[in-house]
């Protein structure tokens, strides 16, 4: 456990808005308020940080992810200069500097690192005049293109209800095998198919809905049918089942869900032999920024009893 209210330095994190684990087990944080980038050994112990606040290489105005490519390398987003550090595998300081070929999105940063490609996703502006959300995953390197699109009211899990509950999202990502995987927060399913398209193939979560308040639930179903002019009775407000899709460096993806019956209130799952298998989570984990998975360690950021962020490396033990 690293941070924390005792910390100092580097390790007194202020905006945690990233992390990646690289493949020899280093640590990297994204402090967004120090502007510079932390690097951790699998032990805690302080290796070097990388960056600072500026518009130079390697510096960053609004720093707002990281992610280890399979060369070890470490890439980092600048949401506001629009811009992507690379640093090589080494991390000595050298860096490339890569200008996004469009806007920032206003979704958080999830690279995928596929056969030497970069790909991203980004927010489809148009589909916000409709009241939906679309998200296209797009080749940023080499090649700028479009390759997939997933759209909220399109992209129905099986059995789904025909309005999305207050709050709904959609929660994605791609696997190392070039899978596309995706779940509706509002469900307890998650649903997997080849990039670009192909057969589609759902699994059920032993998760159940959790509901908020009836008073709650009146004024945020009032809200909602008020911005997107449906009725009242057309939305079920809820707390989402599903809080994050992680990428499991063994196959797939693992899912953290928000579970009432688990210790803190959340647990994680992982598909072993096509079933979902719970593990206890010891304490409560931020979902933003996303967990990582590191062979049967889960990495990611909590918070102390004064409210600091802390980074947190948890062995998996199976409920």
């Amino acid at each position: 456990m690293v941070g924390g209210a005792a910390a100092e330095g580097a390790l007194a994190f202020g905006v945690v808005s990233g992390l990646a684990v690289s493949p020899d087990s280093t640590i990297a944080v994204a402090d967004a308020a120090a502007g510079h980038i932390v690097l951790i050994s699998a032990g805690g112990e302080l290796i070097a940080t990388l960056g600072g606040r500026g518009q130079g290489p390697g510096e960053f105005e609004a720093l707002d992810g990281v992610a280890f490519d399979a060369g070890g390398r470490l890439w980092a987003r600048d949401r506001s200069l629009g811009r992507i550090a690379v640093f090589g595998a080494d991390l000595d300081g050298g860096v490339e500097t890569h200008r996004t070929p469009f806007p920032p999105r206003l979704v958080p940063w999830r690279p995928v690192f596929l056969d030497g490609r970069y790909l991203d996703w980004e927010l489809d502006r148009d589909s916000l005049r409709y009241g939906v959300s679309a998200f296209r995953l797009r080749e940023v390197l080499p090649t700028p293109r479009v390759v997939d699109r997933l759209r909220l009211e399109e992209d129905l899990i099986p059995g789904s209800l025909l309005r999305r509950p207050y709050g709904a999202d959609l929660e994605f990502a791609v696997d190392g095998s070039g899978a596309l995987w995706w779940a509706r927060t509002d469900q307890t399913v998650v649903v997997r198919r080849p990039i670009g398209g192909g057969s589609v193939q759902s699994t059920a979560l032993p998760l159940s809905l959790e509901r908020v308040d009836p008073e709650e639930a009146e004024r945020m179903a009032r809200g909602w049918s008020t911005t997107f002019h449906v009725s009242p009775n057309e939305v079920a407000p809820h707390h989402p089942a599903i809080l994050r899709l992680i990428v499991d460096p063994r196959g797939g993806v693992a899912v953290l869900a928000r579970s009432p019956e688990h210790a803190f209130g959340q647990v994680l799952l992982r598909f072993e032999d096509g079933a979902a298998r719970a593990y206890e989570l010891p304490l409560r984990l931020e979902s933003n920024p996303a967990p990582v998975l590191n062979g049967s360690t889960l990495v990611g950021v909590s918070r102390d009893p004064s409210d600091a962020a802390r980074i947190v490396s948890l062995g998996l033990r199976a409920s």
